[in-house]
Order: structure tokens, then C-alpha cells, then sequence
């Protein structure tokens, strides 16, 4: 990977950044953009073997904002009626919207101090390399190893999208399997919100049950996916 891509990306996320500080733009959306932007940024450096902190901090105190952006727009929405009767829904809007605020306004200020800085790109050790390198990315239905295994195929997505030969079903494959696997990253974090905001131990249970159905639904079309990708690779 050239490093005139990497400048070209990078170049690009100021852009959209500085968008962001000009309008104070919270919005789901624009937010999103910067996260992928950064995302593939660290992917590019990583073939490459180098790193960057500070882009790494940008998805960190992003992370819960998109998280209660998810909960919001989509996994509420999707929840059965039977599920979330009773449940005062307008109480939980409140109380993640109000988060939400708290957590932009650290986002925006980190972001002004970002464009702003010199970024240091440190070369990661030979040993680190090899060490990564040996340990084998497997997809599993456990939460920590799912999470290693999403961002391993993000990481491989962002490369193909970037070099000169590009494999057009790949690309396709890649983005169905990191969307699927999203969702079922997104779900998780969704019940773990509700954890934190409903107190009744039986819709608890039954909201777990639908999610973890619900997931296994999808880690099964991954799999399926995957092994087409296999194929293709």
C-alpha cells in the first residue's frame, strides 16, 4: 500500500472532520462517516506496519455515541411489541439522548485538538508483527472472539477496496459478512443498554432469549458467507 493513499485518505477525514466542528454536526450520519474513515486509515497503516494513536482514540470516544446511535434507530425499532409493552421507552430516549450530548461534546473537543496536531505514525516492533501474524483469527459466536474476528474482516475489506487489482466479489462478500456481524455487535450492545435501564428480571430473560435466536440466525449466514469467501479467495 502506497503512502500517497494513505495521505489521500487521511487528507479526507480532516476534511470531514473540520465539516463536523464547522456545523457541530452530531448526527448519526456524519459521525458514522468519520468512524469509517478512521477505520480504514488504521487498515492501511496496519499493512504497512505502522500505527497511530490518535486515529485510534477517534473510534474509542466514538464508540458508545454510535452505540446508543444503533440502540436508537434500529434495534428498538426492531424489537417485537410483545417484548418492550410496558417498558417506559420514552424514559430510556431520555436518558441515552442525554448521554449522547455528554459524550459529542468530549468527541467534538478532541477532534478540534486532532486536526490540529501533528500525527505520529510509529512503526510497530518485528516481534508484535510475528506474534499477530501467528495467532490465527477464527470466527466464533463468543463475544470477545466475534469482536477480534469483525474487525480482522474490516480490516480485510478497507485493503481491497484500496489496491489496484480490485476483486469486485470480494468486496461484496467482505461488506455482507462485516454487516452481518455488525448486527449481531449491535444487538449485544442493544441488550446491554436495556440491561442498565429495565429492572424486571422476566423481560430481561425474554429479551435475551429473542436476541441470542435472533444472533445465531446471523452467525449462520456468516458462516455461510465466509465459506463462500473462502472459495473465492
Amino acid at each position: 500500500m502506497n503512502n500517497k493513499k494513505i495521505d489521500e485518505k487521511l487528507n479526507k477525514l480532516v476534511s470531514k472532520i473540520e465539516l463536523l466542528i464547522l456545523h457541530n454536526a452530531s448526527d448519526v450520519e456524519t459521525i458514522h462517516k468519520i468512524r469509517t474513515s478512521s477505520r480504514e486509515i488504521l487498515s492501511l497503516l496496519d499493512s504497512i506496519h505502522l500505527d497511530c494513536s490518535s486515529i485510534k482514540n477517534i473510534i474509542k470516544l466514538s464508540n458508545e455515541i454510535r452505540d446508543i446511535d444503533v440502540m436508537l434507530e434500529n434495534f428498538l425499532s426492531k424489537l417485537p411489541n410483545e417484548l418492550i409493552e410496558h417498558i417506559d421507552i420514552d424514559q430510556i430516549h431520555s436518558v441515552l439522548l442525554s448521554k449522547r450530548e455528554n459524550d459529542f461534546k468530549i468527541f467534538l473537543n478532541y477532534l478540534t485538538s486532532f486536526i490540529n496536531k501533528n500525527l505520529e505514525f510509529l512503526n510497530k516492533s518485528s516481534s508484535q508483527t510475528k506474534n499477530n501474524d501467528n495467532n490465527k483469527i477464527t470466527l466464533s459466536f463468543k463475544k470477545k472472539e466475534l469482536h477480534k474476528y469483525r474487525i480482522f474482516i474490516k480490516k480485510q475489506l478497507y485493503y481491497e477496496k484500496n489496491i489496484e487489482d480490485l476483486n469486485l466479489q470480494k468486496i461484496n462478500i467482505l461488506t455482507k459478512i462485516k454487516d452481518i456481524l455488525g448486527s449481531i455487535n449491535d444487538n449485544r450492545n442493544g441488550l446491554k443498554i436495556l440491561k442498565k435501564n429495565i429492572n424486571d428480571k422476566s423481560k430481561l430473560k425474554n429479551l435475551k432469549l429473542y436476541t441470542k435466536t435472533e444472533n445465531l440466525k446471523l452467525f449462520e449466514q456468516a458462516k455461510d458467507l465466509i465459506q463462500l469467501l473462502e472459495r473465492e479467495i
